[in-house]
């Protein structure tokens, strides 16, 4: 009979690996300027990457291991977009990976520096005057007015103010007062009103210049007031502060308001007056209310001393004028002065003991600052 033989022959081949893709990172937060965001991925040879935006101001754009997104800036309130990253292979099911991509938008705030104004008599034909405004993040801007004697340009420029085109003359022989409104939508859809008197002076002989409180800024500010006097001869004083100077010049009174750094609030009083070449002066007068800057109080939290009677002059740093305090009979306080003062121990011939030194700034500063200092005597 035949003898039979199996022969098995082996052939080598080509090591098929597994197939992979992902992303490590899938959440991005950018700033509202225009830039590019880099969304890296991980994957295997056979892996083909493609990759969509669910917005137009988010673009994909397909690199080696990367896909970068192009953001335009955003002018508007806050946004997301979707990007979805897709890696497949030829016969493979795809891997989706979803990034997201926070962009930040543009803060709403909206404010009139200044909101009243006096107008001479005779009126104008204008332009006259700009109207500052601030406003950025509105959706929408509105503006109207009840003065059917001023012509207004309703159209913000680009230096956000309203325009005064003219103004008719003022033949009542008592001043009138009318109120321009403006209304801002915010991003949430809520309107917020804001409002700017115009007085316009009688026909007779007068000083015509706000006269009440103005506030400064605690870092200072340079603040401009219209005046109008038929008189020629106008002038401005402030009350003996050094720190808010007055001067009138071209129709215009300008105070200059120095930086606050006493640690407390102040009023300064400027009188406005016009002279004429006989008779009684005409005069107003102006409070200029600045406030303090954020009172700051800084102390050494801990001081030792040995056994034996003892003291030191401990530093205190701040923009106010502090007091010192302490419940503890042991200890001493002594030689105060705006930058410091003297702590005084008794001798101690029992256990080691412990005590507060509190330094404070008092409630004329605002807010009540208080810091203690720990006192350790062996």
């Amino acid at each position: 009979a035949p003898i039979v033989y199996n022969v098995v022959i082996k052939q080598a081949g080509v090591e098929v690996l597994p197939t992979y893709f992902f992303v490590p990172v899938t959440e991005f937060d950018a700033t509202k300027a225009a830039g590019t965001i880099t969304a890296s991925y991980i994957k295997s040879d056979d892996v083909t990457v493609t990759a969509q935006s669910n917005v137009a101001w988010c673009t994909p754009s397909i690199g080696t291991g990367k896909v970068t997104l192009t953001l335009t800036a955003n002018t508007g309130a806050d946004r997301q977009a979707i990007v979805t990253i897709t890696g497949k292979t030829a016969k493979g099911v795809p891997t989706v990976e979803k990034v997201v991509v926070r962009q930040a938008g543009v803060k709403f705030a909206f404010d009139v520096p200044f909101a009243q104004y006096v107008f001479p008599a005779e009126g104008f034909g204008g332009p006259y005057i700009d109207i500052p405004v601030a406003i950025t993040g509105a959706l929408n801007v509105e503006i109207s007015d009840d003065v059917p004697w001023m012509d207004t340009q309703y159209i913000l420029t680009a230096e956000k103010n309203i325009g005064i085109n003219s103004m008719d003359e003022n033949t009542t022989g008592e001043a009138r007062t009318g109120v321009i409104t403006i209304k801002c939508e915010t991003q949430e859809g809520e309107w917020v009103s804001k409002y700017i008197t115009v007085t316009q002076s009688p026909a007779n002989n007068v000083l015509d210049v706000y006269s009440g409180e103005i506030v400064a800024l605690a870092a200072g500010s340079t603040i401009e007031l219209p005046v109008y006097s038929n008189l020629t001869s106008v002038s401005a004083a402030s009350s003996g502060a050094d720190w808010c100077t007055a001067a009138v010049a071209s129709g215009k009174l300008t105070l200059t308001v120095a930086e606050n750094n006493t640690g407390v609030a102040r009023t300064a009083y400027v009188t406005v007056k016009a002279t004429p070449a006989s008779g009684a002066p005409v005069q107003k007068v102006i409070a200029v209310y600045q406030p303090a800057k954020e009172a700051t109080l800084d102390v050494i939290p801990e001081v030792s001393f040995e056994s034996a009677a003892d003291s030191k002059t401990l530093p205190v740093t701040t923009n106010g004028k502090f007091e010192v305090f302490t419940p503890e009979t042991w200890i001493t306080i002594s030689n105060k002065t705006a930058t410091g003062f003297d702590l005084g121990v008794t001798a101690n011939s029992t256990t080691s003991r412990e005590g507060k030194v509190y330094v404070y700034l008092p409630n004329e500063y605002g807010n009540r600052v208080v810091k203690a200092i720990t006192v350790k005597q062996d």
